[in-house]
């Protein structure tokens, strides 16, 4: 798991990040359920 820390203030680059953190989250559970 990659932990990625952005000091520059752009919006975009925020959205996406909050965006591949719910897909991370996303793929996590489905991975978990899979395993149960």
């Amino acid at each position: 798991m990659k932990t990625f820390i952005a000091i520059i203030p752009n919006q975009d680059l925020e959205e996406k990040w909050q965006e591949e953190q719910y897909k991370n989250c996303a793929w996590l559970l489905e991975i978990h359920i899979y395993e149960n």
